[in-house]
């Protein structure tokens, strides 16, 4: 009876040292490799099961543009200024007219008189949840700029995810415009300044913006940026619970990757787009934290680069990555 005791305990150790399931690896790469066929360009993706740390990756080491994913990056070393001491989330932040960035911002285009104030979290939630520009670039000089990003990333291990300009700066560079209008910071006055524009102008400037190693990540390391926030070894559990939060309210990218997820499934995400330029497209972008219905996670990057394909299809391409990603955790093998 004792031996019999003995091996159902031996037994009962080996189940619960078991490794997790495995991925469906040929399921994501047949699934992956047809996405990326169906949208065209460079499609790269990592996908990360946080609790075991299996990643599978596309295109890996290779950088892709960040546009406005860097958000994500950017709100966590705001709020390490406020686990810091430095700032709150009630800190007050008053924005001048001249301090308005380029389109997407709803807040210039709502913005006011000469001043308004708004609180740290008001222009976290803005910057995050809806892509604001001018939200971004004030947060961006508050903490003291790109290098302040970097800095925090550096310190949690991430190294290949480089935050370098404001969205002012690169906003102008990727159009090939000189310098920065007040017109600029609605989409209308932006829209005509690209179309002053001569031809050949802006096409080098997206050439050359697709060459630019600045505001890139790989794959790797924006997985690892979702995966170092998600487990709280970047910020305190309050400051983790407030980015988390926001970026589960993110309003952006709805047929992306959260189109190809389980109708109860969470997602904590940060997506990021460029206009087209003689119609290619410098950047669909989406990178987040799924919880799925019965409590497990993933993490999920899909950063598509140099695509043709029109805007739905690109779109459709990121929720087919969400959806393999999915499929590849809960096929049975």
């Amino acid at each position: 009876m004792q031996r019999l005791s003995l091996l159902a305990a031996a037994l009962l150790l080996c189940a619960c040292a078991a490794p997790p399931r495995a991925f469906d690896v040929t399921r994501l790469e047949r699934d992956v490799a047809a996405a990326e066929a169906r949208a065209g360009g460079r499609l790269g993706v990592a996908v990360v099961e946080p609790s075991s740390g299996q990643r599978w990756v596309h295109h890996a080491g290779e950088r892709f543009p960040l546009q406005s994913t860097f958000k994500a990056p950017l709100a966590a070393a705001v709020l390490a200024r406020v686990d810091a001491g430095a700032l709150s989330l009630d800190t007050k932040i008053e924005v001048r007219r001249d301090e308005l960035s380029v389109c997407w911002s709803p807040l210039a285009e709502a913005f006011q008189g000469e001043t308004q104030s708004f609180s740290v979290l008001d222009l976290l939630t803005q910057s995050v949840a809806v892509s604001d520009n001018t939200a971004a670039d004030v947060l961006m000089h508050e903490i003291g700029g790109p290098e302040s990003v970097n800095a925090m990333l550096a310190r949690s291990g991430v190294t290949a995810l480089h935050v370098d300009r404001y969205e002012r700066d690169l906003q102008l560079q990727f159009h090939g415009l000189a310098a920065y209008e007040p017109a600029m910071s609605t989409c209308k006055g932006m829209d005509a300044a690209v179309e002053r524009l001569p031809k050949d102008e802006h096409v080098r400037a997206f050439e050359a913006y697709l060459r630019d190693p600045r505001d890139t990540t790989t794959p790797e390391a924006a997985a690892d940026f979702l995966l170092k926030l998600d487990r709280g070894e970047m910020l305190t559990p309050a400051s983790t619970r407030v980015l988390l939060d926001i970026m589960h309210g993110t309003k952006t990218g709805p047929r992306r990757l959260r189109a190809g997820l389980p109708p109860d499934a969470r997602l904590a995400h940060k997506t990021g787009s460029s206009d087209d330029t003689e119609g290619r497209n410098g950047a669909t972008n989406d990178i987040g934290i799924v919880t799925l219905p019965d409590g497990r996670k993933l993490v999920i990057v899909a950063l598509l680069t140099e695509s043709s394909a029109p805007q739905e299809t690109r779109e459709a391409a990121l929720a087919d990555v969400a959806r393999a990603a999915v499929g590849a955790m809960t096929s049975p093998r």
